[in-house]
């Protein structure tokens, strides 16, 4: 994410809304929509949480990652 943000030439400043736009949205109302999206780490929401940010959302159905990927983590035992 920082180094996304320098590419930008963007700084994060406290009240700033975040906005992740990972392609899902061009699903939408599609059967593959629930396996699009990115997922944030809870690294990346804590750093947002510690530059003034409460408010971060997305294009996909949540900021967790595709429900078959935590699926796959589950049976890993992760």
């Amino acid at each position: 994410v920082e180094l996304a943000l320098k590419e930008i030439g963007y700084s994060v400043k406290p009240g700033d809304i975040v906005l992740f736009r990972t392609g899902a949205d061009d699903h939408w109302g599609k059967p593959d929509y629930g396996s699009k999206g990115a997922g944030l780490t809870p690294e990346v929401v804590h750093w947002f949480f510690h530059q003034g940010v409460r408010v971060l959302t997305t294009d996909a159905y949540s900021l967790d990652v595709p429900i078959h990927l935590m699926f796959e983590k589950l049976k890993a035992g992760l």
